[in-house]
């Protein structure tokens, strides 16, 4: 996880694309299992925003 405030999770992820079902699937779930988050967030960003 990048970024924890206020129990928000946020994650960023540049390249490796296949890491965001991890992210997602896992990563945040343990997180919100350990009542570290209750909402998380993934921020994906394209070429196009480049």
């Amino acid at each position: 996880m990048d970024f924890v405030k206020q129990k928000l999770g946020v994650e960023v992820q540049f390249g490796k694309y296949s890491f965001m079902v991890y992210n997602v699937a896992a990563k945040m779930t343990i997180f919100k299992n350990l009542g570290h988050i209750d909402t998380g967030i993934e921020i994906v960003p394209v070429k196009a925003l480049a």
